[in-house]
């Protein structure tokens, strides 16, 4: 009796989808994940993210890579970081987007020997207090690094 409304209003999600607003809205998406996935730092400001992504997506207007991160909060997070510029004596806040995905990940590649560190090797860190996730990256990212030297 009321399948005609049901379709109309499934309609109407379909078409308010914000994959749908543009036919390179995925492409967008996709390139991101890609990106964004296998990057040394999981989270960068966007100027950082425009060098490799380039310098405008294709399916937002305004053609900005904040607005396509801030349209797909499934995918993308965003971190205000505050940075102290001794020399004016101001301090700066940065938006800063990450990978959903990536913050899933533990930390286990050395950045400085770009060397995996094994279980035990953290296990120890953290219990002699010099593990410091800030100065680990993602395997993930140890795996496709190696591939390309």
């Amino acid at each position: 009796m009321f399948g005609w409304l049901k379709n109309k209003l499934r309609t109407k999600e379909v078409r308010s989808s914000p994959y749908l607003e543009h036919p390179q809205r995925l492409a967008d998406i996709m390139a991101a994940i890609q990106v964004m996935g296998t990057h040394l730092w999981d989270t960068r400001p966007v100027e950082h993210w425009k060098t490799v992504l380039g310098e405008k997506p294709l399916s937002v207007k305004p053609e900005k890579w904040d607005l396509l991160f801030y349209r797909h909060p499934e995918f993308f997070g965003k971190e205000i970081w505050r940075e102290k510029k001794e020399k004016e004596g101001i301090e700066v806040l940065h938006d800063n987007y990450y990978l959903r995905w990536s913050r899933s990940l533990e930390r286990t590649v050395d950045v400085e020997s770009l060397r995996e560190l094994t279980s035990d090797e953290i296990a120890q860190k953290k219990k002699d207090g010099s593990y410091n996730q800030t100065k680990l990256a993602l395997k993930l990212l140890m795996r496709r690094k190696s591939k390309s030297c």
